[in-house]
């Protein structure tokens, strides 16, 4: 060990391990080559005959958010920025700490813990005052910079609280210091195996805010990075903003959430969200309908394909993607459009 320290200490130009960067342990090496030494290990695994797979009982599952957030699972909170995702987890706390429905789903009364790694601490203080949380409230809070090891840390909030859910805002924050490229599927997938696993042992779910890319996709290609963040968790629950209107969504690996996107409204005194209802082409404007099936276009489209899908007439069409194009909205390339970035 002293010869290690003496090796790091000599890459970071230092007299000893003192020196290292903030949040860096000596023991967090010898911790993590003593667990991957047990990952290795295979000796005690075993496989199991089909005939008893068959015969062990159905697993039973338990929500947090009924039929929307697992107990023991993983979720992502997704939108683009400032479209309201931390907004809509402060209502979502409030509501499992009480063990009150939010979106019109049951809740199982459960401790929360929040990580804000963006936020002000004057600022959460606000909002949480605004929805009405008092002492009485079963809630914890971070406001600051993770540490340098985010699992291990986990770990400790998780042993030292037992909150039923944890929820760290965000993704990307929380991971900083251990994935470099978000985008490679390797590293998104290895940080994941380690948080399934934390969630399943612990029966907490783990709920993470994170992105959706400048480029609009269709439902969860939209989410920023490598493929490995959505595949790797139970629930996505996606937020989009049109022009006046916010619209929520959920993906999942099993249970029953809202499959199709559905509006949201916010009440800004009380900070409280509601459902409002499915998406209704009938009643959406000309440019809602424009600006919603170029958002779900794999490629940018023509005049013509925008007019069989909008069901809009061609004058009324040209008309329209004309002042979308002048309002930045909307980006024409010689005959075709797409959403701009």
């Amino acid at each position: 060990m002293t010869s290690l320290v003496a090796i790091i200490s000599f890459l970071f130009n230092i007299e000893g391990a003192s020196g290292l960067p903030t949040g860096f342990d000596i023991d967090d090496i010898f911790e993590d080559i003593n667990s991957n030494k047990k990952k290795r290990n295979v000796e005690d695994i075993s496989l199991t005959r089909i005939n008893k797979l068959l015969e062990e009982p159905p697993e039973l599952h338990s929500w947090v958010l009924d039929g929307v957030l697992g107990v023991g699972s993983t979720s992502l909170l997704c939108s683009a920025p400032k479209v309201g995702k931390t907004t809509l987890l402060y209502s979502l706390t409030k509501a499992i700490c009480r063990g009150e429905d939010w979106l019109g789903m049951p809740t199982l009364k459960s401790r929360c813990v929040v990580l804000f790694l963006e936020d002000r601490r004057n600022e959460i203080r606000q909002r949480y005052d605004a929805l009405g949380m008092s002492e009485n409230d079963d809630l914890y809070v971070f406001c600051g910079r993770a540490p340098h090891n985010p699992i291990r840390w986990l770990q400790k909030i998780i042993e030292d609280y037992q909150p039923g859910i944890l929820i760290a805002d965000t993704w990307g924050r929380l991971f900083s210091s251990i994935v470099r490229d978000i985008n490679c599927y390797v590293e998104t997938t290895r940080v994941f195996d380690d948080v399934i696993e934390l969630a399943r042992t612990s029966n907490t779910h783990l709920l993470f805010t994170h992105h959706l890319g400048k480029k609009r996709g269709v439902g969860t290609s939209a989410i920023l990075g490598s493929t490995g963040l959505f595949s790797s968790i139970d629930t996505a629950i996606l937020l989009q903003r049109y022009e006046k209107r916010r619209t929520i969504q959920t993906v999942q690996r099993y249970g029953t959430g809202i499959d199709e996107e559905q509006d949201l409204i916010l009440d800004p005194e009380t900070m409280l969200v509601s459902l409002g209802g499915k998406e209704n082409s009938e009643s959406m404007t000309n440019e809602q309908k424009v600006e919603s099936v170029l958002m779900t276009a794999t490629a940018p489209l023509g005049l013509n394909s925008l007019r069989e899908q909008c069901r809009i007439r061609k004058a009324t069409l040209c008309q329209i993607v004309n002042e979308l194009v002048q309002q930045g909205r909307v980006k024409k390339s010689e005959w075709v459009y797409e959403l701009a970035d």
